[in-house]
């Protein structure tokens, strides 16, 4: 891009009149027009060389005023894009038109007037300067930049992507290589904290662009605005106020786009584009040091933050680190790149370089000779040599198997948020605070201190929030041998210990083992039924239990106000009997409302108030009287419902003398049941309380596909109130769990009450899970595709468990050829024996996957085989040596 300026001998009054000193007068006086180019790469240019901006050359200041459009006026090149609100996919509006979504993710939004914006690509811009206004001041040194608001987005058409690969075992990774994928940079103007926001792939920030004439491509809106000598607006900025005189320009969007090679990374742990927790900028130094030690000089390569959203309406956004070469056309070195010995061999020479640094031996977490470089040197305070290790160390790790996939954005995501919410909540739990409830920070007291421990001989934390030490461990796989009737694994287990912050011992005050489960809303719709049958398990085993949706987790990570984290459906006053409610809680000082606190903060409380056991009963007592009605009615429907909740748990049927339903405001999926009984000592009452989700139905053949999402049968208002009154559900349930008289439960188990038998049976007709095969079977029992397996699968499963075979390698087992290509799929195999399991009827309905098995040496068993001894002897054998 060109800069050319223009240097105009100075108006009387004179150049004493401006205070220009005589020295400076000689460089003044007596001159003609002069002009000069400058030249500045496109990619730096474009913020430069921005309007607004000041470019310093020779000793002088060259304030750029205006756009030089080479088809004359900036209307002849101006061009109208749609920008998706959702994605990074950007086109020119006459091509769109008839697009009532976004061609890249799907989104509505895409047809919004708002989403239609005027952008430009220009090549040249204009200073027009007097000599006296060009000098810089010898009084000072700082040169003043204009901040503006630039983003990079990446946009890759799948049909362009040439290969891709990914990585499954400890962690999942993956990537994909287009030859000619496209580079767009877009400057949104100068930064501000006024004007409109605009939200663009995710992110919504004030977008107030360059308001320019479209005659002469002027800046208006400044002090100094002026049109060019030529420009027939002249006459009227002259006669009219600046402010009226701006009615003639337009508000537009500067860009530059190249086609060239680009790289996407599919990471754990790169939850959030928007995220400062340093991963990205970790993982993004450790890519470019080892780009180093591999090709040596990579400056042409830079980096990026791009992402998309999941299909679920969930919040969730896939997040991709994505490499892509500054020289149009790219230079290859991203094609080699994309072979995965190459990449391999770069972030194993990151690895070793991090390792061996002296900063390590000196107990540093990063310095110029690893990580730090000078292009990142905004970044420093975020990037961490300790972070970037364990991310590499999870993505080389031996046990990882790869495969080539179409594209990065088939990757199942699953364990990819896993492991970012788990990173998630640990950040979460460093923000916790001694009283949580405070209203100012000085009151919330000292923040809790989180440490790295070893947990069960697995790496874990431990958290000391006013005075309580809770020891926190990950991926905890329950079961029968752990007293919990159903097989499950939460992501998290906190254990309050008996020694506090001191070391010295003190009395149990009662609070139990809270297990917490981060779930995302893809992977659990349609399994509300089953995921309330484990944490009733839990309940029932001594767990508290803590249901956080991702909306939970990052909001309270992000610091955002309250009123955007609780839960209005939890509000006492919108429920039956919101007078019983106050005249329960009383006049307690240590009383909250749980309408008006998020998830986390009564979990925070939960883990600072030695007596939250006493205060969260209280508040399940309060909130289930509230739920019953003050009239005297007996409603047959809801005495039914009630009397089969309890049924479901194997409890006697209640005489109630009051009951009724009621759904919250505009809920049709959330429906409770309560009733009031006479105590046991005649003279207490008794608040029964039950709560029904009414799920969406999965089709258990299409929920094996990764891509699979129930709610697509949903339009996007019911899409939204589903995932509304799904995170009110786990909410409720969160404070209701501290009542013995309150179940929660999906509406499938209504229609299947056998699925609740193992609770009502206990632990006694559960497998005997062997103690040193525990773990590995709970891992596929727990597992949330496990609901969906065929009746003979389960069957299989039970009879391998009480035949003591050890648990397969995983559910859901992928065949790769000898080009790594994914050829055949079997819900359980065991690699080491090569031992396949299939149920009958799928030799029979899909005999060429199976063949495909048998063509490589494997043995394949059915739920009808009855000399599994034989089958597994090789394994068995080598579990008791």
């Amino acid at each position: 891009m060109t800069l050319h300026t223009i240097l105009k001998e100075d108006k009387e009054p004179s150049d004493a009149a401006h205070g220009i000193e005589p020295a400076a007068q000689d460089k003044t006086k007596r001159r003609g027009k002069a002009t000069r180019d400058f030249v500045r790469p496109a990619a730096t240019a474009i913020t430069e060389l921005a309007p607004g901006n000041t470019f310093f050359a020779g000793g002088r200041k060259y304030k750029i005023s205006r756009v030089l459009c080479s088809k004359g006026g900036a209307d002849d090149e101006l061009a109208m894009w749609r920008l998706c609100p959702n994605c990074s996919h950007a086109e020119p509006a006459s091509s769109t038109e008839n697009l009532a979504s976004c061609p890249s993710c799907g989104s509505m939004q895409w047809a919004d007037n708002g989403q239609k914006r005027p952008m430009l690509r220009i090549d040249t811009v204009i200073s027009d300067e007097t000599y006296s206004e060009s000098l810089i001041e010898d009084t000072s040194d700082s040169r003043p930049k204009t901040q503006f608001l630039k983003n990079t987005m990446v946009d890759i058409d799948p049909a362009d992507i040439q290969s891709g690969w990914q990585f499954k075992g400890i962690t999942n990774f993956g990537f994909d290589y287009t030859p000619q994928g496209t580079v767009r940079e877009i400057n949104f103007g100068q930064v501000s904290d006024r004007g409109a926001s605009v939200e663009i792939a995710g992110s919504k920030e004030i977008r107030n662009g360059f308001n320019v004439c479209l005659k002469c491509g002027a800046l208006l809106g400044e002090r100094e605005s002026r049109h060019a000598y030529f420009c027939p607006e002249r006459k009227k900025a002259q006669e009219q106020q600046l402010e009226q005189s701006e009615r003639n320009g337009t508000c537009l969007f500067l860009y530059r786009e190249v086609k060239s090679e680009v790289l996407r990374m599919l990471v754990p742990g790169l939850a959030d584009a928007q995220g400062a927790d340093g991963a990205a900028e970790s993982l993004t130094a450790a890519v470019m040091l080892g780009l180093r030690e591999r090709f040596g000089n990579v400056e042409h390569l830079q980096a990026t933050l791009m992402n998309e959203p999941l299909p679920d309406n969930s919040g969730l956004r896939k997040t991709y680190l994505a490499l892509y070469d500054t020289v149009p056309g790219g230079t290859g070195y991203l094609k080699q790149l994309s072979d995965p010995d190459t990449m391999f061999e770069v972030f194993s020479r990151a690895k070793e370089v991090m390792e061996h640094c002296e900063c390590a031996k000196n107990g540093g977490d990063g310095c110029y000779r690893c990580l730090y470089a000078y292009r990142q040197s905004q970044d420093l305070k975020l990037i961490s040599r300790k972070t970037a290790l364990a991310m590499l160390t999870g993505i080389l790790d031996l046990a990882n198997k790869r495969s080539r996939v179409t594209t990065v954005s088939k990757i199942n995501t699953n364990k990819l948020f896993d492991s970012g919410l788990e990173q998630q909540f640990i950040e979460a739990l460093r923000c916790m605070h001694a009283h949580p409830f405070a209203e100012s920070d000085d009151a919330k007291g000292r923040r809790a201190i989180v440490k790295d421990e070893f947990i069960n001989s697995k790496p874990g934390y431990s958290i000391t929030v006013n005075g309580s030490v809770w020891s926190v461990e990950l991926q905890v796989a329950l079961g029968p041998a752990d007293g919990v009737a159903i097989p499950c694994k939460p992501d998290f287990v906190l254990t309050v210990s008996n020694i506090d912050e001191s070391g010295d011992v003190v009395e149990h005050d009662g609070r139990k083992p809270v297990a917490i489960f981060t779930d995302g809303l893809q992977y659990h719709t349609g399994i509300v039924a089953q995921d309330s049958l484990k944490r009733e398990a839990l309940r029932q085993a001594g767990y508290r239990i803590w249901s956080l949706d991702y909306d939970d987790v990052i909001g309270y990570v992000q610091g955002k106000d309250v009123a955007q984290l609780a839960d209005p459906m939890l509000a006492p006053k919108s429920m039956p009997s919101p007078v019983a409610y106050k005249s329960t809680i009383g006049k307690r000082t240590d009383e909250f409302n749980p309408s008006e606190v998020s998830a986390m903060a009564m979990l925070e409380y939960y883990l600072a108030e030695p007596d939250a056991e006493r205060i969260f009963a209280i508040q399940a007592l309060a909130m289930s009287y509230a739920l019953n009605p003050r009239n005297k009615n007996v409603e047959p429907q809801a005495v039914d419902m009630l009397h089969r909740n309890e049924a479901l748990h194997g409890e006697n049927e209640s005489t109630f003398m009051i009951c009724s339903s009621w759904n919250p405001s505009n809920c049709t999926r959330l429906k409770f049941q309560s009733g009031l009984c006479i105590g046991e000592d005649m003279r207490t009452t008794e608040p029964h309380v039950g709560m029904v989700f009414s799920d969406i139905q999965r089709d258990a053949a299409k929920a094996k596909n990764d891509d699979y999402n129930p709610l697509d049968a949903l339009d996007e208002n019911e899409a939204e109130a589903f995932k509304t009154q799904w995170a009110a559900f786990w909410h409720f349930a969160n404070v209701m769990q501290f009542s013995e008289y309150f179940h929660a439960i999906g509406d499938a188990a209504l229609r299947d009450e056998s699925m609740y038998e193992p609770l009502r049976n206990g632990l006694r007709n559960a497998p005997d899970l062997q103690k040193d095969n525990d773990s590995e079977w709970n891992d596929i029992l727990a597992d949330p595709t496990y609901v969906y397996c065929a009746d003979e699968t389960k069957e299989a499963v039970k009879r391998f468990i009480e035949s003591d075979i050890p648990a397969p390698d995983a559910l859901g087992y992928e065949l790769l050829d000898e080009n790594e290509e994914i050829i055949a799929q079997a819900e359980l195999a065991w690699e080491d024996g090569k031992i396949v399991f299939f149920p009958s009827y799928d030799l029979q309905s899909d005999r060429e996957n199976a063949d495909e098995f048998v063509k490589r040496g494997w043995t394949i068993i059915t739920e009808n085989n009855d000399d599994l001894d034989k089958v597994f002897a090789s394994l068995t054998e080598g579990m008791e040596r």
